[in-house]
C-alpha cells in the first residue's frame, strides 16, 4: 500500500526468551497538520499495554516481547485512525537458535475525516504482521494486504479527491480572504476607516477566528473614534470661535455706539459727558487704545485754567438764562444763552434749541400783542360803525390796518364807510 512503507527484517535476539523482543520503530505524519499530539495506543492480548503521545517529529521506537499479539492504533482528533496488528508468536526453537530479527519500520500517514465517505474499512487493521515459517522472518500478510489494500486505496483516493476539492475551496477562500484583508489595509492607509472595517468584516466572515483581522478592526475602530472625536472637538472649537466672534461683534457694536456718543459730546466740548462715555467704552475691554487717549486729552483740557474760566462763564450765563426763562423774560434769557455759547460752545445743540424756543416764544408774544391791539381797534371801530359814527369808526379801522397790514375785514369796512360818508355829506337844496 502506497501510504505504508513496511520494512521487515530479522532481528537477532540475545539472552533468554523471556527477555527477547521484536523491535518496531517508525514515524507518523498527518495530512496538512502537525503530528504533535497524535496518540499511539497499544493493546497486548486485548489488554491495554501502552499509550504514547507523539511529539512534533512523530517518531516512535518500540520493543514487543515474543509470544503475544499486539494491536497498534494510530489516531488524532479529526483524522482517520489506522490499526496495525503485530503477532510476535514464533517457534521457541527458532527464537532460541536465531533471535536476531531486524527491526520493523512503520511509516503511517493519517488523513482527515471527511463526510459522505464510508470509512468502515479503517475499523479493521490496515496490515497484519506475523512470523512466516517459509521465510523464517516476520512479514506482513500479503493476501490480507492485497485484499484490504485495494479498498483502502479506493477509499483514500476518494478522500484525497474530496480533500483536493476542499483544498481548492480553501485556496479560493484564502485568496478572497487575503484580497479582502489587503483592500482593508489599503483603505486603512487612506484613513478610510469605515471602508477598512467593512473589508475586514467580510474577511472575518470567511475566517471568524482570525485574531489579526480582529485586531485590525479594533485599530480602525479606534482610529475612527479618534477622528470622530477630533471632528467633534473641531466643531466645538469652530462653534466657540463663532460665538466668540459674535460676542466680539456685539461688543464692538456696543463700543462703537458709546464712542459715537463720546465723540459727539467731545465735539460739543461737553467734556464731562464725553469722558464718562470714554470710560464706559474702555471698561468694555476691547483692547482699543482710543478711549484712554481721549480720556488723557480731556483731563488735560479740563484741568487747564483757560477751560476752567470758560466753564465758569458758561455755567454763570446758563444759570442767568434759566432764571430769566422762569421770569418769562425771554429776550434776556436769549442774551444769556448766546453769551454762554460765546464763553464755551458746549452743548451747542441743546443751547441753540433753547434759543430757538425763545425766538418762538418772543414771536408768539409779539403776535399776541398784535392780535390784542388789532382786536381792541376792531372792537372800537365796529362799535362806532354800528352807531353810525363813521368818522370815528374809520379811525379805528385804519389803526387796525396799521397793526395787521392788508386785513381784509378792516379794508372792507373802510370801503363801505367811504360811500356812506359821501352820501351823508352830500347836500341837496331846492329853491
Amino acid at each position: 500500500m502506497k501510504h505504508l512503507l513496511l520494512l521487515l527484517s530479522l532481528c537477532l535476539l540475545a539472552g533468554f526468551a523471556r527477555s527477547q523482543a521484536l523491535a518496531i520503530n517508525g514515524t507518523v505524519s498527518v495530512d496538512n497538520a502537525s503530528v504533535e499530539g497524535s496518540i499511539l495506543s497499544i493493546t497486548r492480548n486485548d489488554e491495554p499495554f501502552r499509550e504514547i503521545t507523539l511529539d512534533r517529529r512523530g517518531r516512535f521506537e518500540l520493543k514487543f516481547p515474543f509470544d503475544a499479539e499486539y494491536v497498534l492504533t494510530f489516531k488524532k482528533t479529526g483524522y482517520i485512525s489506522k490499526i496495525v496488528n503485530i503477532n510476535t508468536e514464533a517457534p521457541e526453537e527458532i527464537i532460541e537458535s536465531n533471535p536476531d530479527f531486524k527491526p520493523i519500520k512503520l511509516i503511517i500517514h493519517l488523513l482527515p475525516t471527511v463526510e459522505n465517505i464510508d470509512l468502515s474499512i479503517f475499523e479493521q487493521p490496515v496490515a497484519i504482521l506475523s512470523y512466516d515459517p517459509e521465510l523464517d522472518d516476520f512479514y506482513f500478510n500479503k493476501e490480507y494486504s492485497q485484499t484490504v489494500g485495494v479498498r483502502i486505496k479506493e477509499t483514500e483516493n476518494s478522500i484525497k479527491k474530496i480533500l483536493s476539492q476542499r483544498g481548492k475551496e480553501i485556496m479560493e477562500r484564502d485568496n478572497k480572504f487575503n484580497d479582502l484583508t489587503t483592500q482593508g489595509e489599503t483603505a486603512y492607509s487612506a484613513k478610510k476607516w469605515k471602508e477598512a472595517i467593512n473589508f475586514w468584516n467580510q474577511a472575518l466572515a470567511i475566517k471568524r477566528d482570525d485574531e489579526h483581522v480582529k485586531t485590525r478592526i479594533a485599530d480602525a475602530q479606534r482610529e475612527m473614534t479618534a477622528e470622530e472625536e477630533a471632528v467633534r472637538k473641531a466643531a466645538e472649537e469652530a462653534e466657540k470661535a463663532k460665538q466668540e466672534a459674535k460676542r466680539r461683534d456685539e461688543l464692538m457694536g456696543r463700543y462703537r455706539e458709546i464712542i459715537a456718543l463720546a465723540d459727539k459730546a467731545f465735539d460739543n466740548l461737553n467734556y464731562s459727558i464725553a469722558r464718562a462715555h470714554y470710560v464706559d467704552a474702555d471698561a468694555l475691554q476691547t483692547g482699543e487704545a482710543y478711549p484712554q487717549e481721549r480720556i488723557k486729552e480731556i483731563d488735560q483740557i479740563i484741568n487747564s485754567s483757560k477751560y476752567k474760566k470758560q466753564l465758569e462763564d458758561y455755567n454763570s450765563n446758563i444759570a442767568l438764562a434759566e432764571k430769566e426763562m422762569k421770569a418769562k423774560n425771554y429776550a434776556g434769557a436769549k442774551v444769556y444763552y448766546t453769551d454762554a455759547l460765546q464763553a464755551l460752545p458746549m452743548n451747542k445743540d441743546e443751547v441753540n434749541r433753547k434759543i430757538e424756543e425763545i425766538n418762538k416764544l418772543i414771536e408768539a408774544e409779539n403776535l399776541a400783542a398784535i392780535e390784542k391791539e388789532y382786536k381792541e381797534n376792531i372792537e372800537k371801530a365796529d362799535k362806532n360803525y354800528n352807531e353810525k359814527a363813521y368818522a370815528v369808526a374809520r379811525f379805528y379801522y385804519q389803526k387796525a390796518l396799521e397793526v395787521k397790514k392788508g386785513d381784509a375785514y378792516a379794508q372792507k369796512r373802510l370801503s363801505e364807510m367811504e360811500s356812506m360818508i359821501n352820501d351823508r355829506t352830500e347836500k341837496t337844496i331846492e329853491l
